[in-house]
């Protein structure tokens, strides 16, 4: 294994709540909060446009929630996401232990905030790139990106989804650990959390 690929959300950042964040972004911005109708819109962008784009991230909500929103609420947006984080993590840690292989990130979001909220919490500098804004999972290019030099067996996938962080990159020849406390897979490395994880976990990967 030469390269570790990372998924964010429910991965890396758990226990966290999206909904004050983007309720304060509306009040900031001067328009009624409708944080519900925001959340609930988040897959069908991806599917619409399977990238992220400021321009057409402010012209999709604008239609879907009937409100004339610009790049400006954007970003405000994304400087409110950067601070939902979880309050306390021992990341550091597990990562520590992985510097022998290359660190990346594959998450369907903006770069500037995901990458806001891994500085906040003190992990940014490990990962060596970042990938999922200009084409998103489950696109096979997004995953084809992320192996950078490397070949798909040569690559772990690490994600808390079944399809985005397991099927599909499996398909694709990758390795991967599947992050869930609830759902175990059958024939798969499965842990409960991404703070099990260890060089010993990786060289036990068929």
């Amino acid at each position: 294994i030469k390269r570790i690929i990372f998924d964010i959300d429910n991965t890396l950042i758990t226990d966290v709540a999206f909904d004050p964040y983007v309720n304060n972004a509306f009040i900031r911005y001067g328009v009624t909060p409708k944080v519900k109708e925001f959340q609930d819109n988040c897959d069908l962008y991806e599917k619409r446009y399977g990238k992220y784009n400021k321009e057409l991230y402010a012209q999709f909500y604008s239609e879907v929630l009937n409100e004339k929103l610009d790049t400006i609420w954007v970003n405000i947006l994304l400087d409110e996401l950067k601070n939902c984080i979880p309050k306390y993590h021992n990341l550091n840690r597990v990562l520590d232990s992985l510097s022998d292989y290359e660190l990346v990130l594959l998450s369907n979001y903006f770069k500037e905030s995901q990458m806001n909220r891994l500085k906040n919490m003190g992990i940014d500098h490990y990962f060596k790139e970042y990938y999922g804004d200009d084409i998103v999972k489950p696109n096979k290019e997004a995953y084809m990106m992320a192996l950078g030099h490397h070949a798909p067996y040569e690559c772990v996938m690490v994600g808390d989804n079944r399809l985005l962080d397991v099927i599909v990159p499996r398909d694709l020849g990758l390795k991967t650990i599947y992050i869930n406390d609830k759902d175990t897979l059958i024939d798969g490395m499965t842990l409960r959390s991404v703070e099990e994880l260890s060089p010993k976990i990786i060289r036990k990967l068929r």
